[in-house]
């Protein structure tokens, strides 16, 4: 048995990835309620993953689909954008 890290109820662990209470059985409103809007910020983090845009052109950076998202489409965008940034520095 362990605390909840939502709820702070106890539940019992019978997998070691188990983090919370058991959402069809042991888990309460809050928790459920808890549950869904940490699952649903995941899925804005991945639109955000998804929708990543250059840094210099605008254009999509393209991500794999692992880590985090690209900042730039190219590497030619982003030494345009080292350049820009130390023009900006030395005026």
């Amino acid at each position: 048995m362990k605390p909840c890290p939502l709820c702070g109820e106890l539940f019992e662990v019978w997998h070691p990835r188990k983090r919370f209470c058991d959402y069809n059985d042991e888990a309460g409103y809050d928790c459920i309620n808890a549950q869904e809007d940490l699952l649903e910020a995941a899925q804005f983090a991945l639109e955000d993953r998804k929708a990543a845009r250059c840094a210099h052109c605008g254009e999509s950076a393209g991500w794999t689909g692992r880590g985090r998202p690209r900042r730039f489409c190219s590497a030619k965008c982003k030494q345009a954008d080292y350049r820009k940034r130390k023009i900006r520095q030395t005026a």
